[in-house]
């Protein structure tokens, strides 16, 4: 219980520096912000006795930073000239490259 106190306190005060540095940068931190208040939730003694709390809870942190990092991509992303990242890297072992391709083309065939 005490390690994962910690831990939580940890990534509280992460996200609160996180939110210190985009402050300037007119970068909304709502979704943020909604993220801390719920990290602040999860610390409390009581609630990490509730399994089904918790589960509900910890969601809520991964949506609202998931809400955050999709706006701060959007407003700072557009600078990197990139578009919305699905997921991953691009970099892919040699020996699978010819793999992943064939299973693009297979996705873009119409049926």
């Amino acid at each position: 219980m005490r390690q994962l106190s910690r831990e939580l306190a940890a990534r509280r005060g992460a996200a609160q520096q996180l939110r210190r540095a985009v402050r300037g940068s007119g970068v909304d931190t709502r979704e943020l912000d909604r993220a801390i208040a719920r990290l602040g939730a999860l610390d409390g003694a009581a609630i990490l006795g509730d399994a089904k709390a918790l589960q509900q809870l910890r969601d809520g942190v991964i949506e609202a930073v998931k809400a955050f990092e999709f706006a701060l991509r959007k407003t700072l992303g557009s600078a990197e000239g990139g578009g919305p990242v699905v997921g991953g890297s691009d970099n892919v072992p040699a020996q699978y490259r010819d793999m992943v391709s064939e299973y693009f083309r297979a996705l873009s065939r119409t049926p």
